[in-house]
């Protein structure tokens, strides 16, 4: 599968959470998206719309891709015989690591006798949901570029070569 065959393949499955997809049309599928916010983030600095992702661009074009995102990554994983929950653990890992954060903020505005044992105690939770989220990251780039599981599995056939997807396995 090449580049635009991959692009294609996510953009119609935009929604489509069953079945598999090869390592190529997910890493395509990466690359393309790169690229495409390289390009914007060119057009919006030299606008002067800003420097960073949080241009009107940018954010319009990262909520577009959300869902073809998570769908290939969902159909990607399943690919290697996983389940697609186990893209839920980035995001409730970053709750996690939001809550700790609000709880480091809180204590240090509230001051009192105890605040430092409180942010002390906030901060070892937060450095702890970090070293999980690096352990979650190392672990999901292993399962992304592993190789497909030969024949059907539990979510469907095998995909062709040629792009011929069983989405409905």
């Amino acid at each position: 599968m090449n580049m635009i065959d991959a692009v294609k393949s996510v953009l119609t499955q935009f929604f489509g959470f069953r079945g598999r997809a090869r390592r190529s049309e997910y890493w395509y599928w990466i690359l393309a998206t790169i690229l495409v916010a390289i390009v914007i983030a060119i057009i919006e600095a030299l606008m002067g719309m800003g420097t960073d992702a949080s241009g009107p661009l940018s954010t319009a074009f990262n909520l577009a891709i959300f869902f073809p995102g998570l769908a290939v990554t969902f159909r990607r994983l399943h690919d290697i015989g996983r389940t697609g929950w186990w893209i839920g653990g980035f995001y409730l890992a970053l709750f996690f690591v939001a809550l700790f954060a609000g709880l480091m903020m809180a204590v240090s505005l509230g001051g009192g006798s105890g605040g430092n044992s409180g942010f002390a105690a906030a901060g070892s939770l937060m450095l702890i949901a970090g070293l999980a989220i690096l352990i979650y990251v190392v672990v999901m780039l292993v399962f992304l570029c592993t190789d497909s599981q030969h024949g059907p599995n539990r979510y469907g056939a095998n995909p062709k070569n040629e792009g011929n997807y069983d989405v409905f396995g």
